[in-house]
């Protein structure tokens, strides 16, 4: 499967292009939940694992679904500069095939692992979506939808049309 990265800054189309599945799930992990307890970290990755599993417009893959445009703000400066620079980074270590030393970003890793290989327990019950849960108003996508659980700081969602 070719992943369309045209809307992707510049900058970082070769490094996703030279990178593993694994590690585009870890990066994501990374830039979208670090600063989450490991319960918030493997909740987003279960996130990701459900849009797999029913797959959809945003993706029929890991990468596809890590890739979509406008689901993961990590991805773009829009995001945010300082985590959008700090992701830039991650990626250079990873296509440059550096090991990698700092420990959150090697639990990120791991979890990618755990996930892509289908190791982990669906914490969330089935959600395909979150958000953070101070974000106000919520998204349009969430409004009239029941939360399904609140892990740390994101509110997910089962069932959103």
């Amino acid at each position: 499967m070719t992943l369309d990265l045209t809307w992707l800054p510049a900058d970082m189309r070769p490094l996703v292009e030279q990178v593993t599945e694994s590690q585009r799930v870890a990066a994501t992990l990374w830039a979208e939940a670090r600063s989450e307890p490991i319960q918030g970290i493997v909740a987003v990755a279960n996130v990701i694992r459900n849009r797999v599993q029913h797959p959809g417009w945003w993706g029929k893959d890991y990468s596809g679904v890590c890739l979509a445009p406008q689901q993961f703000s990590c991805w773009t400066p829009e995001g945010g500069q300082r985590n959008y620079d700090r992701l830039l980074s991650l990626m250079q270590l990873f296509a440059a095939k550096t090991a990698v030393t700092d420990p959150g970003q090697r639990e990120c890793i791991g979890i990618a692992h755990l996930v892509t290989g289908d190791y982990l327990r669906d914490n969330t019950q089935g959600s395909t979506h979150y958000h953070v849960a101070t974000m106000v108003p919520r998204p349009a996508w969430a409004k009239g939808v029941t939360p399904t659980i609140q892990i740390g700081s994101h509110t997910f969602y089962a069932g959103v049309k």
